[in-house]
């Protein structure tokens, strides 16, 4: 019985997704927009422990081996208050599927060495990302290690 070769190393095992795992996509132009999800602040104009709400949204073209672009952004809402937009990037060259802004990839250094982890997950490649949020603000305020997540 013979297999599929391309269509099995595309099906990445569950776990971290590889870029080049992504660049075998053939899945054109996905958007992933978590739900709003609750955090914490702290510093600033947060006591120890103030909720905030995040959302992300990551579009990804699969054919063109890019992220972000579009309406690609990070918001959070409550007593900490911004926003990132993410800049269309090229993928990485090898390994683990991991984004981590910095520079220009994307618009807002606040928001610097955030993450953004693609998951295989059932058999499907890049089937989730998990954000990790890393803020700093303005006025001292912190929002770090905050997770968000998406499915496709």
């Amino acid at each position: 019985m013979l297999k599929n070769a391309a269509a099995d190393a595309a099906k990445g095992s569950d776990g971290i997704a590889s870029w080049d795992q992504l660049r075998q996509l053939q899945l054109g132009t996905l958007t992933y927009l978590s739900p709003v999800t609750n955090g914490t602040c702290t510093g600033g104009p947060c006591s120890t422990g103030s909720p905030i709400t995040m959302q992300f949204q990551m579009d990804v073209n699969f054919a063109a081996r890019t992220y972000g672009g579009g309406s690609s952004d990070i918001t959070i809402t409550g007593n900490a208050s911004a926003s990132d937009n993410i800049n269309e990037t090229a993928f990485g060259s090898g390994g683990n599927a991991v984004i981590t802004l910095n520079g220009a990839n994307h618009t807002n250094p606040a928001f610097n060495n955030t993450t953004f982890t693609f998951f295989n997950a059932g058999g499907e490649t890049a089937k989730k990302v998990e954000m990790n949020l890393m803020f700093v603000g303005t006025l001292s305020e912190t929002a770090n290690n905050q997770k968000a997540s998406a499915t496709r």
